[in-house]
């Protein structure tokens, strides 16, 4: 079973379940986030860890990306993966690897 094939038979049982018993897909996730030294916080959820810092034009020390970089990261990784795991459920190839690039920025908000 190939990668495309193994994502669309995952997601078809996964629905099935869900379909068949809802509360199987309900939870509640748990993100800790702890101020370190300055502007720095370590991000953990399960195993999962990542520093999150700000740069030096807002007092930080650039030590990490900085929130807005994660934010925009997480929705734009979200999407792309979205479209591979529709696309292999519909079973609709990929010709080119799926991507998003989008900026925008204004302090003011």
């Amino acid at each position: 079973m190939d990668g495309t094939e193994r994502i669309r038979t995952t997601l078809e049982r996964a629905a099935a379940v869900v379909a068949r018993r809802p509360a199987v897909g309900q939870g509640t996730a748990t993100t800790k986030a702890v101020l370190g030294r300055g502007l720095e916080c370590e991000v953990s959820e399960g195993p999962f860890r990542f520093t999150v810092g700000m740069s030096e034009k807002y007092g930080g020390t650039d030590s990490a990306p900085n929130p807005g970089i994660y934010g925009r990261g997480a929705l734009a990784s979200c999407l792309v993966l979205g479209i591979a795991m529709w696309a292999a459920r519909m079973e609709v190839p990929l010709d080119a690897p799926a991507r998003l690039v989008a900026r925008g920025k204004d302090p003011r908000a």
